[in-house]
Formats: C-alpha cells, sequence, structure tokens
C-alpha cells in the first residue's frame, strides 16, 4: 500500500488525525454502529420483541459485528502512532484501555458459534459485553475533546467541588438526624434509626423525592418543605461551579484556535 493511500485511511479510521470540521464517514458508521448494536441489545431483553423479530436482530447482529471486526482489524493493522507499529508496537497496542474495549465487544461474535455446538444458548450475559462498545464513543474526534474539556473543568474547580460535596453530604446526614428525632415513634419502619432516615434524606435532598418514604407528623412536614427547598441549592452549586469552569475553557479552547 502505498503511502499516500495509508495516510489518508489512517486520517479516516483515527478520529484524532481527521482534519475536517465533524467525524470521518468511517468514524460516523462506526457510532451508527455502536448505536444500532446498543439499541438491538435492550430490545433483545424484551421476551415478546425477541420472539416476533428474531431473525431481524440476527442479521442487524451479524452486520454489527462485521464492522466492529472490521474496525478492530483497520486500527490494530495501521496505527496513528510510531510506537504501535511492528510487531512489538501491535503486542502493545492489544493491551491499550480501547483496544480491550473492542475486544470485549467482539467477543460475542468470535465464539459464539463454539458455544452453541456445546449446547450453550443461553448468552445473554455474553451478548451484553457488546454494550461496552458504547464507551468508544468517548474516543471519538469532538466528542473526545469535548470529554477532556469536562476533565479540566473537574481538575480546575477540584476544591471548589469538594466543599459542594462535603455540604452536601453533611446536609444529608443533618436532615436525616432531625427526621428520626421527629418521625421515629410515628414510623418507626421508615424513620426508627439514622440509617433508616438516611434513605428519605438522600432521595429529598437530591430532589429526585421517589415517595416512598415521607413525613406524617406536622413538624416533620414543615422539616422535609425545608430539605426538599436546600436540596435545590446544593444540587445547583455544584453544576454551577462545573458549567461556569467548562465554559471559561471552551471559550479560552476556542479563541486560541482562531489565532
Amino acid at each position: 500500500m502505498s503511502s499516500s493511500w495509508r495516510d489518508n485511511l489512517i486520517r479516516h479510521i483515527h478520529p484524532g488525525e481527521w482534519v475536517r470540521p465533524g467525524l470521518s464517514p468511517f468514524s460516523i458508521v462506526v457510532i451508527g454502529s455502536i448505536l444500532l448494536a446498543v439499541t438491538v441489545q435492550v430490545l433483545e431483553t424484551e421476551s415478546s420483541l425477541t420472539d416476533e423479530w428474531r431473525s431481524v436482530f440476527s442479521s442487524v447482529d451479524l452486520i454489527v459485528g462485521f464492522i466492529f471486526i472490521i474496525d478492530f482489524i483497520v486500527r490494530w493493522q495501521f496505527p496513528a502512532e510510531p510506537q504501535y507499529t511492528g510487531i512489538a508496537g501491535k503486542l502493545k497496542y492489544l493491551v491499550k484501555p480501547g483496544t480491550l474495549v473492542d475486544l470485549l465487544a467482539i467477543l460475542p461474535f468470535i465464539i459464539h458459534p463454539y458455544l452453541e455446538l456445546l449446547g450453550a444458548n443461553d448468552l445473554a450475559f455474553l451478548r451484553t459485553l457488546q454494550l461496552v462498545k458504547i464507551m468508544r464513543i468517548a474516543d471519538l474526534g469532538p466528542v473526545s475533546r469535548g470529554m477532556d474539556r469536562v476533565g479540566r473543568a473537574l481538575a480546575t474547580k477540584k476544591v471548589e467541588l469538594s466543599v459542594t460535596f462535603t455540604l452536601a453530604f453533611v446536609s444529608i446526614v443533618a436532615a436525616a438526624t432531625l427526621l428520626y428525632l421527629v418521625e421515629a415513634t410515628a414510623q418507626p419502619d421508615a424513620f426508627g434509626s439514622i440509617p433508616r432516615a438516611l434513605w428519605w434524606s438522600l432521595a429529598t435532598l437530591t430532589t429526585v423525592g421517589y415517595g416512598d418514604v415521607a413525613p406524617i407528623t406536622p413538624v416533620g412536614q414543615i422539616l422535609g418543605g425545608f430539605v426538599a427547598i436546600l436540596g435545590v441549592g446544593i444540587i445547583a452549586m455544584p453544576a454551577g461551579i462545573l458549567a461556569s469552569s467548562f465554559s471559561t475553557i471552551t471559550i479560552e479552547e476556542d479563541s486560541r484556535e482562531k489565532k
């Protein structure tokens, strides 16, 4: 294969090498295959759908498996980084975290026929390994850059975020303690101890509010309302800090790229 063909292929199969806006056609096909595989695996857990659409699901599995295997082979044989060339480099490539994800995703397609020969037909757990392929989206072009920005935003504001999470933990324990003191007699099953009350406190302060446990005494209901309002602020603080940091990093990087 000529150098120009090889370079062009590498640009298409490795998102970091793609210089045009967006993703390469190859990456788009891979992402589409990942999402299709996840959709099929989710639907196959519903027995009524599996009985009716078994042949369709099998065909999709075959096509997606073929794409996954081709994706793995071309990335392995034509690496973008020099350290992964040659025999030693290719062996080193096989132990990369991203490569292990690829191998787990294609494992069901490789060993499925052999397990069927042995009479192992219940392969639901094995087939769900294909779902790990969705992690590969995080390594694709703009998504990878976005994930990097999120990581930098977390690192930049780690002190502020630590303070807010500590405040959240203290608030959860304090709310559980108060409701234990007020509701323990009225609802011993739900609030008979602080550990039992922690479930209500966690669900309320995180604004989830499942409703399976709720205070019934007047004082308990007043405290519950206060805790619910407090939870809005506790959740908003880390979200605001992270959003502000992410916005700042995005603006700075976009400004550098335009220069």
